[in-house]
């Protein structure tokens, strides 16, 4: 009799997995498609062997012990384990502050524990967009205020749907400077905050921000500070003093990057963590 039940239960992992009391999990993806099924199959083994050990077994006591294998709480273990979706995790704050450093081993941390994760920067400079606002930053080319603002927006829509699929299939951005950057320098040179964030309107809203902070002393001892435009103290300041306009407490965590860098690569693994875990909404948010 076991084996029929432990049979049946095989043959309707399929439906459980359509369940969305087991793992909440909508399966649009490759990605995700896998996961639930993976989930229920767990379960069903769990429950198989239960049944064929429940079986042999002649001590009542023996019986009650294997029952606690399969309690709700190991069932809520497993179903934890597959994320709706992708985290979108953006690092800002002031120039040569360790963002694209940190970043790229956030990504290496995440992937080493099995967490699919993916690096991108602001402005990508790979692209015909990003070629022309890099030659503006290196002082080979020069815009007005309003011109470089629009440009630096182009580069992230120019992104959006490529992020928006990697997103829904599973794989967390860690993504090194995002809109705010956008708004908060434009903003910081003179030019209107509310004209800075309407063209910005409608990109995906992170589901967390880190901003690192650092001194304006503290950020001039950094290797390379004043290498391209917008690296003068004074200038950075006022960047900080725009980013304090945009940040939102909901999703916003403010860092002092003045630590070490294993010390700030904790600390910052630790909040990427967390909000990956705390993903309860397949569908994205919009900036403004």
């Amino acid at each position: 009799m076991f084996n029929k039940i432990a049979n049946f239960l095989l043959n309707f992992q399929y439906s459980v997995k359509q369940s969305s009391t087991m793992c909440l999990h909508r399966s649009v993806t490759r990605r995700s498609l896998f996961a639930p099924n993976i989930v229920s199959f767990g379960f069903v083994l769990m429950v198989k062997q239960f049944l064929v050990e429940s079986a042999t077994s002649t001590s009542s006591n023996a019986r009650v012990k294997l029952a606690g294998k399969i309690g709700p709480t190991q069932i809520t273990s497993m179903c934890k384990k597959v994320p709706l979706r992708g985290a979108l995790i953006v690092l800002e704050g002031c120039d040569r502050s360790g963002k694209t450093t940190q970043c790229k081993n956030l990504v290496k941390a995440l992937e080493a524990n099995g967490r699919p994760a993916k690096y991108i920067n602001f402005p990508d400079r790979t692209t015909e967009c990003g070629g022309l606002i890099n030659s503006f930053l290196t002082n080979k080319k020069d815009f007005n205020d309003e011109t470089i603002h629009l440009l630096f927006t182009l580069n992230r829509w120019e992104a959006k749907n490529a992020m928006e699929i990697l997103l829904r299939d599973g794989v967390t951005l860690i993504v090194d400077r995002y809109s705010y950057s956008g708004v908060a320098f434009s903003a910081a040179k003179g030019l209107d905050l509310e004209w800075c964030k309407a063209p910005e309107a409608g990109l995906l809203k992170p589901d967390l921000v880190l901003l690192l902070t650092m001194t304006a002393s503290a950020i001039s001892k950094r290797g390379g500070f004043g290498d391209e435009r917008y690296e003068v103290p004074e200038f950075q300041q006022r960047v900080m003093k725009m980013y304090d306009q945009l940040k939102d407490d909901s999703y916003w965590t403010e860092i002092d990057a003045d630590k070490s860098f294993g010390a700030l690569h904790d600390e910052l693994l630790t909040h990427c963590n967390h909000a990956i875990d705390n993903i309860v909404n397949e569908k994205m948010d919009k900036l403004w």
